[in-house]
């Protein structure tokens, strides 16, 4: 997951978290206490929370004992759902841990499917174990600060006292010298006893992709992040595959040694800790591990036999993913990133026979899908839902027909774009729901219903509703953390089948549209991830990508004789099929400079018998845990040193921050003394979010005694506001 470890300018830590977030006072917060942990949840989690104190229980002895370190008190857990997005972070000096409950895998492919709940929980509370234990100092002191400010000097103006500041230079010591990839490295392979996260095909797939085209990122390049295109995922992908390398090579112990030894002040950077942990240097562990997968992966694609990579069709940017064809068949829409080197993703159509595009909508998310006539798409885009400022799924209607503003219409639209936020709407949208949390719309064959998945808490359920955005109703009822991703209409329109993940294991269902109370049919069950399924040209069959020979592949599948045959044979890997009524199957492939759209012919090779994977069970179930209104809770006050000079003098002082655990009330103050003339600066800032608006309260003082040059008097300022 995409996990935010704060290292420097702590000093602004706990107002630089509130300053991303939008006030919730609709929210009724509620506490469970366990032994080790008090977990915080808002209404709608409370099955989540019990979960989860019974997940971070269980993850609290095999991670404190591998790093033989633990907190000094109960470790906080948020648990959130008011947004549409999927995240952890660990506050490593708070002992605290915010995640959010929508899974990551629904909008994100280079991750695999796990239970997201027991990861992401027990993925953060490692961090705050193993970097706990790698802290030099103790958790209120995270920094350092040495600081110089320099004025321009004023020699012809009494009035003046002290110039215009012309330097300013801050630099932090910190306590913490871990590196990213070490720090999400060990997160992602967790501890025996506690692990829920698994070194899957999708970072098999990104390391050898770069192994084999001599694109493995750099040791130093491994520690940090700010990259562009997928490079941030690079660094935990590369970090897990290294952490996994020393774990197996000389032992999970060795984790932990290095974590100690960096604890100590003289491991100024990680090779230091390496190489004390492990008696050899950096630069040699990095050579030996990368020499190990050269080999691994070299023997893996000599053993694949007989390439079927398919044809390239777009190929522009590092992200072209969920490639959807047109009913007719000449036309293709799919997500890209183009030229830039981030997301947003952008809806972009092809013609096929002449190979024009034009990007249709920016910021589009999750599927999409055709009407019947081929005018209309229905898609998914993230809006302000409420007036808290709650960012949900929603989804709107894109009509082709309808032309784009003359200039009048746009200078019209542009107008409130300069004096705020407002996005001006475009004229082919048309808004279907309205907080409805959905994802992967898809129209019925008929083009009178859109069914879709919503998404509330840990758990998905499959949903209907007109094309016009009416008559809303559910077919599944899932209350535990099941997902069900992608659903497709049979063309008869009496089914629809998707990808369903209980437990972490992703398998293929259909379920009948008429008759919801009959029991959900597996389809497809391996020991890998199958996914994606669409039906083939006829209907007869599907096409659906799955790993369960080691790489992602597209299969085909014969409903009545439920026969699997590949469809393809590649090196990267091979998601999101789209049958053309010719029977052409276009696809998002993996490779070494991204996702590329390609296409193949629809013919499979010999039938193979995968093997099957158990059954899931049901979650444990333990005796239901007391809960109580959540009433006020500060985090450590964190308190920080600082050393500087200020106009030519020294000054000692320290900055100093505090905030409750939902971030309503949040204080920061700072102090500065110069000894040798009596020069001060106070200020203090307290800050209250339990309201729509946000409350402040702000202190500052100043007193500068400053001999002018041009003057035989002493001056004095004293300013308090």
């Amino acid at each position: 997951m995409r996990v935010g470890i704060p290292v420097l300018l702590f000093l602004l830590s706990l107002l630089s978290r509130s300053a991303l977030a939008q006030n919730h006072p609709e929210l009724d917060w509620q506490v469970i206490e366990t032994d080790h942990f008090r977990v915080l949840y808002h209404q709608g989690l409370a099955e989540a929370a019990q979960r989860a104190a019974l997940i971070a229980e269980e993850a609290y002895g095999p991670v404190t004992q591998l790093y033989g370190y633990q907190p000094g008190g109960k470790v906080r857990i948020l648990i959130k759902d008011y947004d549409d997005y999927a995240n952890g972070a660990a506050y490593y000096y708070h002992d605290t841990i915010e995640i959010w409950a929508t899974a990551l895998d629904h909008d994100f492919e280079l991750r695999g499917t796990t239970d997201w709940l027991g990861n992401v929980i027990t993925h953060e509370f490692t961090h705050i174990i193993s970097l706990g234990s790698a802290l030099k100092a103790p958790q209120r002191m995270p920094a350092v600060y040495l600081q110089y400010f320099g004025y321009q000097r004023e020699h012809n103006r009494p009035d003046v006292l002290v110039g215009y500041p012309d330097v300013l230079a801050s630099y932090p010591v910190t306590t913490m010298s871990v590196p990213m990839w070490f720090a999400e490295g060990v997160a992602q392979y967790q501890a025996l006893g506690a692990r829920h996260d698994r070194w899957d095909s999708h970072r098999d797939m990104i390391l050898r992709s770069a192994v084999l085209s001599d694109s493995l990122l750099s040791f130093d390049q491994m520690g940090v992040f700010g990259k562009c295109g997928f490079g941030n995922e690079f660094v935990y992908d590369h970090g897990y595959g290294l952490v996994r390398y020393i774990a197996q090579t000389y032992g999970d112990e060795k984790l932990a040694a290095i974590c100690r030894a960096a604890s100590g002040w003289k491991a100024l950077e990680i090779g230091t800790a390496i190489h004390q942990a492990l008696g050899l240097s950096a630069d040699q562990l990095y050579q030996d591990w990368h020499q190990q997968l050269k080999t691994q992966y070299q023997a893996q694609v000599q053993n694949l036999g007989d390439l079927r990579e398919g044809e390239v069709v777009v190929d522009r940017g590092f992200s072209n993913q969920r490639p959807v064809f047109s009913p007719e068949g000449k036309r293709l829409v799919y997500l890209s990133t183009r030229d830039r080197q981030f997301g947003p993703h952008a809806l972009v159509l092809r013609q096929l026979d002449t190979g024009e595009e034009e990007v249709l909508e920016s910021g589009v998310s999750s599927s999409y899908s055709w009407s019947p006539d081929g005018k209309k798409l229905v898609l998914v885009r993230h809006e302000q839902a409420d007036k808290y400022g709650s960012r949900q799924a929603d989804l709107y209607e894109y009509d082709l027909g309808v032309k784009e503003r003359g200039l009048a219409g746009e200078i019209f639209w542009a107008v409130p774009g300069l004096v705020s936020d407002y996005a001006r709407p475009s004229p082919q949208l048309k808004r279907l729901s309205h907080g409805l949390r959905a994802l992967y719309p898809a129209y019925s064959p008929d083009g009178q219903w859109i069914a879709f998945v919503h998404n509330q808490g840990t758990h998905n359920n499959l949903g209907l509703m007109r094309a016009d955005g009416t008559q809303i109703r559910y077919l599944t009822h899932f209350e535990d953390s099941t997902q069900l991703y992608t659903p497709q209409w049979s063309p008869d329109g009496q089914y629809l089948i998707f990808s369903i993940a209980r437990e972490g294991a992703r398998d293929i269902a259909r379920l009948r549209v008429d008759q919801p109370e009959v029991p959900i049919e597996v389809l497809v069950a391996t020991l890998g991830t199958d996914r994606d399924p669409v039906f083939a040209a006829g209907g007869g069959e599907l096409i659906f990508a799955s790993d369960f020979s080691g790489i992602f592949n597209l299969y085909t599948y014969d409903l009545k004789t439920q026969a699997i045959r590949p469809l393809t044979n590649v090196k990267g890997g091979a998601f999101s099929p789209t049958c053309s009524p010719s029977g052409e199957v276009a696809f998002a492939a993996y490779g070494a400079r991204g996702f590329q759209i390609r296409k193949v012919g629809g013919e499979a090779g010999a039938a193979l018998v995968p093997p099957a994977a158990p059954t899931p069970g049901p979650h444990p179930k333990a005796a239901p845990l007391s809960s109580h209104a959540y009433g006020v809770d500060f985090l450590k006050t964190s308190l920080i040193p600082r050393l500087l000079v200020d106009d030519g003098r020294f000054k000692g002082g320290l900055y100093v921050s505090s905030g409750d655990v939902l971030s309503r009330q949040n204080i920061f103050a700072g102090a500065a003394f110069a000894p040798a003339n009596g020069d001060r600066d106070l200020f203090a800032l307290y800050e209250y979010r339990g309201w729509r608006p946000t409350v402040f309260l702000e202190f500052n003082h100043q007193r500068r005694r400053s001999p002018r040059a041009d003057s035989s008097q002493a001056r004095d300022l004293v300013t308090t506001g």
